[in-house]
């Protein structure tokens, strides 16, 4: 089969009427174009051009392969053309790391409104900020920030943490010593129920204990069950405790599913973070993401 590249270079040639033009039209060598055409004059084994001074003129089976050629030819440009302002009309993907649940609860119900196309990656912040420093992800959902050479950590919103239980509990005698500001016999009560939580190291109930009790939870929690979501639906059935943020949860406790046990002596918050690579994304994908995030 002939070279496509042949054809088009004999049509630049029969338009332009030299073979410098034919070369500025096609953005190649003049050389190239002679070869090309000596190629295909070369198949056809006869001259498709009179060679003069000044122009290429057509040979008789120049103007019949021409005649021949052209309409084919546009269709493909077209085609070609097509093609290349789709290409250009499409908006450009934005991968994002996230944890499940928070994808669940802030950016499901809020991306029929997104103008860009997202890939999600879902998995641990410690995972996904390794993957953006690999390049394989382009932004990160961050629940804590590091020092990363290159990663700029924005801050996006303030979770609270809540303590939440079920409504089967008997949370009565709990009330009292609440009451009686004892908060060494508070923290005993705690440590007796059943708990759940999201991994061994007990992230959330950590957090939570430190903050309200200055030590750490001597909790040792019957289901460890890595998915936050997951948590807080088995809480209901089980008639125990968990530390879980306000943002997941708040359907559940409108609902009565959940009950909050206890704000703590003082709340307890954690920063979510924007973590991207500062040379890597522009502006106009970080406020695509803040859209997506605004309330």
């Amino acid at each position: 089969m002939v070279n496509l590249e042949w054809y088009r270079t004999f049509k630049a040639i029969y338009t332009a009427g030299t073979l410098t033009g034919a070369a500025k039209e096609l953005l190649i060598s003049q050389p190239n174009v002679s070869q090309h055409l000596a190629a295909l004059e070369n198949y056809t084994g006869k001259p498709l051009f009179e060679r003069t001074a000044r122009k290429m003129i057509p040979t008789p089976l120049g103007k019949e392969l021409y005649t021949r050629l052209v309409a084919p030819l546009q269709q493909l440009e077209a085609i070609e053309d097509s093609f290349q302002k789709n290409a250009l009309k499409l908006d450009p993907t934005i991968s994002i790391g996230t944890a499940r649940e928070f994808f669940h609860a802030n950016i499901a119900p809020r991306i029929a409104k997104a103008t860009y196309k997202f890939h999600f990656d879902f998995d641990i912040t410690a995972t996904l900020l390794q993957k953006l420093q690999k390049g394989q992800i382009d932004f990160v959902i961050a629940n804590q920030k590091k020092e990363l050479a290159g990663i700029q950590f924005d801050e996006i919103f303030t979770e609270h943490l809540i303590l939440v239980g079920s409504p089967k509990l008997n949370i009565k005698p709990f009330k009292k010593l609440i009451a009686a500001a004892e908060p060494a016999k508070v923290a005993l009560w705690l440590e007796m129920q059943k708990w759940l939580a999201y991994s061994s190291d007990l992230a959330l109930i950590r957090r939570f204990w430190l903050v309200n009790f200055q030590s750490r939870p001597q909790v040792h929690p019957n289901f460890i069950i890595p998915d936050l979501d997951s948590i807080a639906k088995t809480i209901v059935s089980t008639k125990s405790l968990s530390v879980l943020p306000g943002y997941l949860v708040k359907n559940a406790l409108k609902d009565k599913q959940l009950i909050k046990i206890w704000p703590g002596y003082s709340p307890v918050t954690n920063t979510i973070y924007l973590a991207y690579n500062r040379s890597m994304v522009t502006s106009e994908q970080k406020e695509a993401i803040f859209a997506l995030l605004r309330k």
